[in-house]
């Protein structure tokens, strides 16, 4: 979820729902995003192997390929509900100008 939070997080516009628009502008995202998604791949290819190294230091597991396309699907569909939120409109938040979360 974390990948497809990089790309929700791109746009905070709150009338834009389009996360895609401006993707392909900024090559450094594009290098980020690929590291991430190699060094995670790799942690879970780790708690993969027959050594016990790998999990005890990354705390992963095996996974198999159904559960890896799951986390695919689950995390793709952070998308959809960025999507959906954009769509409440902030003043059914109004409760929340009060809450002062700084003091004590």
């Amino acid at each position: 979820m974390n990948i497809f939070n990089m790309i929700n997080c791109r746009v905070v516009d709150k009338d834009e729902i389009n996360v895609f628009k401006t993707l392909f502008n900024n090559y450094i995202f594009w290098i980020i995003l690929a590291i991430e998604i190699t060094i995670q791949q790799v942690m879970i290819n780790q708690g993969s192997m027959k050594l016990t190294i790998g999990s005890a230091l990354l705390g992963t597991g095996p996974l198999t390929a159904w559960q890896q396309v799951t986390c695919w699907v689950l995390g793709a569909l952070s998308l959809a509900v960025n999507a959906a939120l954009k769509k409440i409109p902030l003043e059914s938040f109004s409760f929340t100008q009060n809450n002062d979360l700084e003091s004590e």
